[in-house]
């Protein structure tokens, strides 16, 4: 038997051993980059970032090595924090990243964490480089050290890919170029949708306007949606240069249960005090979303919706929220709403739901039986533990009686005989009567003008007023029944070469009254505000279905007709 003295001799240098092979291998596992060590025992590299300022120029020289393998790297201009470093590495020309302006026009931008810790060189850049997708993150021992994105943000040429070239202009001033979408295929749950647009200045921008990119299905329904100042709000459109291209990025969220299918996006643009629409383009682009690889966790998803439910309407198929909320409606006035379901198993079959209606009396209003699925995706296609919301449209009919009254859901299977009605309440709803309608003898300013447009709607009138900056114009139109579709109304500011330099769309009277609300014989005031730089203009105006974008024939007109819209007026705006 060995005694202590013995193993303890023999011992001590195997401990020493063990001792030297454990530095060894820190030294091998952190070489080169020895300073991006941290303890473990404080967390290490999980929560050194958010503890300790760090970085002493680790991972710059594999980002400038990135960048040497590009195609004519050494004329390339990037700008980096720490340049006096990166620039030891790279082949092409660096600019210190002292300030906003080399991030403008640099090819690439270089940010390093050490940077991003102390907010430099502005929180305004740094916020919209965050909303942004970079090309490139260099990771260094478990720490995203240097982020890389391309550039440049704003320059008089603009190399970029570009998947829709759409040269859209946007009044006089700005040109939609395009959008580039680096993929148009999505997982409904993948985060960081990245979408840039390409506008070209121009001449000098008036207005100061956001941005909005929505994602829209056929019906219109949004399921994707960021508004932001372009460029993050460095430098406002009107600082904008004319000649200048801007490269315009964004991160684009989609709702994580939203029904797989096809996709096109509706781009605004929008005064940033007022609201007011500049100019859109809308169906430009498209995206095909599919369902998710792996399931959505139901407990983080009930902390994302507006209102959340858990009611096992069918087997296996609960209501898990909704978007509803309380609000007044006019008999026949379409209204909109989200349902989001979950499926606990694999689905058999096809389910349907229904659409209740309480009055305070105690009548029941059944409104619709609906798929609890998209008609692309009905429920026998789930599979289990899905998640999916599906949005839906309903209406009081005319003869309904007024008053208050509460919206529930059931199930198909609540009706069977002998089961028991198995329902979850959405929230409480009013029902006006119908709006008195005008009397065009008591408006004296009317201009009287006759146009027919489908079998469905007739313009009876207008009255057209100059504004500072451009046109205040109040259509009056008279239903013949109520319409089947609800359209939007255009209005189209033309110059003498009949190029569109202003234009309004809109569900009449801002939105509020769809014209599957109007009442036959009903006579409405619907009011449009359009700017327009100084000139001679015509104002041309129509309907189109927003689902396809089929403008309403005119069947007959007192004022000249040119591609279904009517010849309205024309007017000299400025002096």
């Amino acid at each position: 038997m060995i005694s202590y003295a013995t193993f303890h001799r023999l011992a001590h240098p195997v401990v020493l051993l063990l001792i030297v092979l454990v530095q060894i291998g820190f030294i091998v596992q952190y070489h080169p980059y020895y300073l991006s060590y941290f303890n473990p025992l404080m967390g290490g590299h999980y929560t050194a970032p958010y503890l300790v300022n760090i970085g002493w120029g680790e991972g710059l020289d594999e980002a400038a090595r990135y960048l040497n393998r590009k195609q004519n790297a050494e004329g390339m201009i990037v700008t980096s924090w720490y340049s006096w470093q990166f620039s030891s590495y790279f082949n092409g020309q660096t600019i210190d990243l002292s300030d906003n302006f080399p991030a403008y026009g640099a090819d690439y931008t270089v940010f390093y964490i050490n940077q991003l810790q102390r907010g430099f060189p502005s929180r305004e850049l740094l916020t919209y480089f965050n909303d942004r997708i970079p090309e490139k993150v260099i990771n260094v021992n478990g720490i995203d050290y240097a982020w890389i994105y391309q550039g440049p943000i704003t320059g008089e040429k603009i190399n970029g890919d570009m998947t829709y070239q759409l040269n859209h202009p946007f009044g006089k001033t700005i040109n939609l170029m395009g959008i580039d979408l680096p993929q148009t295929t999505f997982v409904a749950d993948m985060p960081d949708k990245a979408i840039t647009l390409y506008w070209q200045v121009i001449s000098f921008v008036p207005g100061d306007y956001n941005v909005s990119i929505r994602v829209v299905d056929e019906f219109g329904v949004i399921w994707g949606q960021v508004d932001r100042l372009p460029i993050g709000g460095l430098f406002r459109t009107n600082q904008w240069l004319p000649g200048h291209i801007i490269r315009d990025e964004y991160k684009l969220n989609l709702d994580p249960a939203i029904p797989p299918g096809k996709y096109t996006f509706d781009i605004l643009m929008y005064d940033f005090e007022t609201e007011e629409i500049f100019e859109q383009v809308q169906s430009v682009g498209s995206i095909t979303v599919t369902p998710p690889e792996t399931p959505l966790d139901l407990d983080t998803f009930h902390s994302l919706l507006p209102h959340t439910q858990q009611t096992e309407l069918m087997p296996n198929l609960s209501l898990i929220g909704h978007d509803f909320e309380p609000t007044s409606v006019l008999v026949g006035q379409k209204e909109r709403f989200k349902l989001y379901w979950y499926a606990d198993k694999k689905l058999s079959r096809d389910h349907n739901f229904y659409l209740v209606a309480q009055h305070t009396s105690g009548l029941q209003l059944p409104l619709f039986i609906q798929p609890v699925g998209s008609k692309k995706y009905p429920t026998s296609q789930w599979q289990a533990k899905h998640i999916l919301a599906v949005a839906h449209y309903f209406a009081f009919p005319f003869d309904a009686p007024e008053g208050d009254y509460t919206l529930s859901i059931r199930g198909d299977t609540s009706l069977s005989a002998g089961e028991p009605i198995c329902q979850a309440e959405l929230g409480k709803i009013t029902v006006l009567g119908p709006p008195s309608t005008i009397d065009l003898t008591e408006l004296p300013q009317i201009e009287p003008f006759t146009a027919q447009l489908g079998d469905e709607v007739r313009l009876i009138g207008y009255q057209l007023k100059k504004t500072a900056i451009g046109i205040d114009l109040q259509l009056y139109w008279q239903s013949i029944w109520t319409p089947s579709d609800d359209f939007k109304v255009f209005v189209h500011v033309s110059d003498e070469n009949e190029n569109i330099v202003a234009q309004e769309d809109s569900i009449p009277v801002g939105g509020t009254r769809p014209t599957t609300s109007w009442f036959p014989a009903e006579v409405l005031a619907d009011r449009y505000f359009v700017s327009a730089p100084p000139g001679e203009y015509t104002i041309w105006i129509g309907m189109y279905s927003p689902i396809d974008g089929q403008r309403l024939p005119i069947v007959n007109s007192s004022g000249s007709v040119s591609q279904n819209r009517i010849q309205l007026a024309r007017i000299r705006i400025g002096k």
